[in-house]
């Protein structure tokens, strides 16, 4: 593995249980702007540098998922508006949620807007060693482009483990509906 460069300053908190890694950006060889194009985020423990590119790749550094509130924390890891550059170079994807506020941050949709599509409030049902999530996603390909609400069910195992379950478009909404941060 190339040499990375780790960002500390800038690591992922979480509360699930991933040993002795901690979750970290960095960079392999040069940094340009704006940043996020050039950052990955990397498990780091103090015998190991692990690039975490999918869920998959996370589950393979996770020990445990103990609540239903840890179980959508470690899907979000790669759907916040906070992280989600780290792993998607093509689009924008990022949880979507709903807020009355005037002003909205990336990925809030306006709540009489999402009640008027019937779109879900994400949520988690805790199965015997399982976690099976549902959530709306949004994803745009370019600024102006229409926004596709996606629908996807997920598990994660106690043990860490992930499955895909499914997804599927249920709504397009106008670039000026929802926003979502790019970074050209």
């Amino acid at each position: 593995m190339d040499e990375v460069t780790l960002f500390e300053e800038r690591e992922i908190e979480i509360h699930f249980d991933t040993g002795a890694y901690r979750l970290i950006p960095g960079c392999t060889g040069t940094l340009g702007e704006p940043l996020e194009n050039f950052l990955d985020l990397y498990g780091v423990s103090p015998d190991a540098v692990v690039r975490i590119s999918t869920p998959e790749d996370l589950a393979r550094i996770t020990r445990a998922v103990r609540s239903p509130a840890e179980a959508l924390e470690f899907v979000r890891v790669f759907t916040s508006p906070r992280t989600h550059y780290l792993f998607e170079r093509r689009r924008v994807l990022i949880d979507l949620t709903e807020s009355d506020a005037a002003m909205r941050g990336f990925g809030v949709i306006d709540r009489a807007l999402s009640q008027r599509l019937s779109l879900p409030a994400a949520h988690v049902v805790e199965g015997t060693g399982v976690f099976d999530v549902e959530r709306c996603l949004v994803t745009a390909d370019s600024p102006a482009a229409p926004r596709t609400v996606l629908l996807r069910n997920e598990r994660v195992f106690r043990d860490g483990k992930y499955e895909r379950v499914g997804e599927r478009p249920i709504a397009t909404l106008d670039a000026d509906d929802v926003t979502l941060p790019f970074y050209e």
